[in-house]
Parts: structure tokens; sequence; C-alpha cells
């Protein structure tokens, strides 16, 4: 099926079009089987090993096309949907055969690798678009597929992170090696994640404060939620390596503290769409420290988890 769709995948025509998206859906099927179709585990590790390889060979050729600045408008319209459902493809393994079995294939760290890389340049491209926009999030093409794309990278993050195989009380060689895997491979897409979002905010800050313009209240209160969720994910994300992602933002607070401490001294009281935009800035880092290090509570005081204060007491 993988040497049938990588065939046909740069063909042109509503037929062909039609036959592509059939066949991604049926990879993404054929990635939920499990049960007694297998006859033991290594015909099940094989079997994953096979969807992984083919899955690679697929997000290969959609990582180099991602980061083609020259891609045509046509281009793009495919890549939407083929985007969307290998990242679909890639958190339906995950969800099936878990990390137990991921971490055993010689192809596990290209996986991971391959949810960094896509992951980050889905969230370079909303840069991007956003700034060709000069902020104005609704001339923005695009913003809801590759949100959609990037949270189904994050739900894959998650279950790799929080596997409860991974802190068995009898941990040994493999539960190390995949832990490191998880740390070398997965940092770079929290950076890339804390660094778009915030400079997205960002803008979107100083053109509405430019414009005198605000969002109507359903659509704020719809925004909110989505970051507040996104951001409660991404948390494991940044866990995964928390000396990393705790570096990561001491040095942005680094920089915009001292900016921050400049504005607040000076005097007057209208706010320019800059000083919003620094503002915003500091808002979203404030609310990336608090998803990193608590988990929110039914009370008022959000809880620190366990493996938070062990991290910290090293």
């Amino acid at each position: 099926v993988f040497q049938v769709y990588t065939s046909i995948r740069n063909e042109a025509g509503a037929a062909v079009g039609k036959l592509k998206h059939s066949l991604r859906q049926l990879l993404i099927l054929l990635s939920s089987i499990t049960g007694i179709v297998f006859l033991d585990k290594n015909q099940k590790n094989a079997y994953c090993g096979f969807m992984i390889d083919g899955c690679m060979s697929v997000l290969s050729l959609l990582i180099t096309e991602l980061n083609d600045s020259n891609r045509t408008m046509e281009q793009m319209e495919y890549l939407e949907s083929e985007t969307v459902d290998l990242c679909s493809m890639i958190t339906r393994l995950v969800t099936n055969f878990r990390i137990g079995t991921l971490c055993v294939l010689p192809t596990f760290s290209n996986l991971l690798t391959a949810i960094a890389t896509v992951g980050d340049a889905l969230l370079k491209i909303s840069v991007l678009e956003l700034k060709n926009a000069q902020g104005d999030m609704e001339m923005v093409d695009g913003g809801e597929w590759r949100d959609e794309a990037l949270g189904m990278l994050l739900e894959a993050v998650c279950l790799l992170a929080e596997d409860p195989w991974l802190f068995n009380v009898r941990q040994g060689n493999a539960q190390d090696a995949a832990t490191i895997l998880l740390k070398s491979n997965l940092a770079p897409l929290y950076h890339s994640y804390v660094t778009s979002r915030i400079e997205m905010a960002k803008m979107e800050e100083h053109y509405l404060t430019a414009n005198a313009a605000d969002l109507d209240e359903v659509r704020e209160e719809i925004s909110g939620t989505s970051l507040e969720e996104e951001m409660t994910t991404a948390s494991s994300l940044g866990r995964v390596n928390l000396v990393s992602s705790l570096s990561c933002l001491s040095s942005l607070f680094q920089t915009c503290l001292p900016r921050l401490q400049g504005l607040f001294a000076t005097e007057g009281h209208d706010v320019t769409p800059e000083a919003a935009a620094l503002l915003e800035e500091g808002r979203l880092l404030i609310i990336c420290a608090c998803h990193l290090l608590t988990d929110d509570t039914c009370g008022e005081t959000p809880l620190i988890p366990e493996n938070i204060l062990n991290a910290c007491g090293k």
C-alpha cells in the first residue's frame, strides 16, 4: 500500500486525488490493527516495524516539501490533507503499539525526529503566514489544519511521555534508553513551540492594538479554551526534558523582563502596539511556566507533580 501511494503521490487529477485520500485512510486503519490477529508478540512487533518504516518513507517526502519555500498554492493545498492524515497515522501507531513496543524498533529514533521536524515545520509556517498577514489572524489561510496536525503530534508525544511503562518500578536498560531518546529528540520541539506561539501572540496583539480591534466574546472564549488545552498537552512535551525546557523559558524571561521593567518605569497610560505585544509576551511566558511546572486541580492552588519535584531535587 505504501509503494502504491508513493508511486502516485505526485500525480494530479481529481480521480487520483480521491485514490490518494482513500489510500491514506486505509493506512490509518491498518495502523490501528491489534488483538488476536497477531499470533505472538514477535509478529506484532514486526508488523509495527513495517508500518513505522512505511510511514517514515512518506514523512521524509512530506518534510522536504513542507520546508520548501518555493512550493505553489496547489502543492500547499495537497499537503494540508496529507499532513493531517500522516499525523493521525502517527497518533494511531503510538496509541496502538505504545512505547514499550516502539522503543525496541531501530527506527524509533527516526520516528521521534520526524515528530519534532514536522511539528517545527508547521509552527514555522504558521509564524510566517501570520507575519505575511501583518498579525491579522483572520487573513491567515490554513491555520486550522496546521493546528489540527500539531495537536495530533502533541497527543502522540503525551502518550509516549506519560506511558506507565516508563515509570515501571522494575526499570531497566529499555526504559532508560527510551527516556534518553525522548529527551534528545523531542526537546527542540518544545523550544520551537514556545517561541513560535509567543511570536504569533505578539504579532496578533500588535495588530489588534494598532487597529483598535477586539476579538468578539465568542471567538475570544474559544481561542482561550483552545490555548489552555494545547498548553496542557504541550506541558507533557516540555517535561520530557525538563532541564532543557526550563533553560528555554529562563532565557526568554531574561530577555523579556528588562523590557517589561523599562515599560513600567515610563510615565504615561497609553498602551502602544509595541507595549501591548510586550505585555502579551510576558503573559504567555508565565502561562507556559505554569503549565510546565504545575498541574491544574479542582481547588485554587495548582499541584506540583511528583516528577517535577524529583527533577528539581536532583
